[in-house]
């Protein structure tokens, strides 16, 4: 792959994965109000739910799987719904306020890393690898945007918020039980040195 085409994938899939990007954050302060920290836990589902919903636009710079496809089309769309109510509530709820991060600066750093260093090894040669590497990554990101979505459940006062806060979060447990299921598959079918990740999650 000559040089100019190798940084033109990259640039995509940089776009797609939001790896490149660079959020100033801040910390929480100790006395935060309840409703800072609810809008701290919306901002965390709503910029992961952003990213998620241009998952399935890696497949146009690299071939996947049929099933891997299925469920990155699958993620993408549930992402981009999730986007759309996320705008809506707050629309309707002036004091809900979810464009501001606040991760501590090393926090944000470490994810930006984290993300590039993904972005990388996706690009690399190998069908095989990056089939494997793409469900591992979104098995965890559907891991964690269902326990934020649970969290916020929980914490989020407001009946019909809550509500779609617990469908949104089975519905990502679903995802993430159908990756780590394309993950046993393909260990089975082609043992290789990386090993599905453990998971203790009911299958609620």
């Amino acid at each position: 792959m000559s040089r100019c085409r190798w940084l033109t994938l990259f640039s995509i899939s940089c776009f797609i994965l939001s790896g490149c990007s660079h959020t100033i954050s801040r910390p929480l302060p100790d006395d935060a109000s309840g409703a800072m920290q609810l809008n701290a836990g919306y901002a965390l589902l709503y910029e992961l739910m952003k990213e998620e919903a241009k998952v399935a636009e890696i497949l146009k710079i690299k071939h996947a799987e049929s099933d891997l496809a299925d469920l990155l089309t699958d993620i993408s769309s549930v992402a981009t719904d999730a986007v759309t109510q996320l705008k809506a509530y707050a629309a309707e709820d002036d004091s809900l306020e979810m464009t501001k991060e606040y991760l501590p600066a090393i926090e944000a750093s470490t994810r930006s890393a984290i993300k590039n260093a993904t972005t990388v090894d996706l690009l690399l040669p190998g069908k095989a690898r990056f089939n494997e590497l793409m469900t591992i990554s979104q098995f965890s990101a559907m891991r964690y945007g269902r326990y934020v979505a649970t969290s916020l459940h929980t914490a989020d006062s407001n009946l019909v918020r809550s509500k779609w806060l617990h469908g949104l979060a089975k519905k990502l447990s679903k995802l993430q039980q159908r990756a780590f299921e394309l993950l046993s598959v393909r260990q089975t079918e082609q043992p290789s040195k990386t090993e599905p990740p453990a998971t203790t999650d009911d299958k609620s």
